[in-house]
């Protein structure tokens, strides 16, 4: 299924990353969930 297709979905991909992203990548997942949380303008 193409994500990018089906409506009200965002979604980032990070190479090399499994399940584990908070502990494999912390420094990406924080990143991202900043991202978003600006984009929903609760920070």
């Amino acid at each position: 299924m193409d994500l990018s297709e089906t409506v009200g979905v965002n979604y980032d991909f990070l190479p090399d990353a499994t399940h584990l992203l908070q502990l494999e990548q912390p420094e990406n997942c924080v990143a991202l969930m900043l991202e978003f949380l600006e984009e929903q303008r609760i920070i």
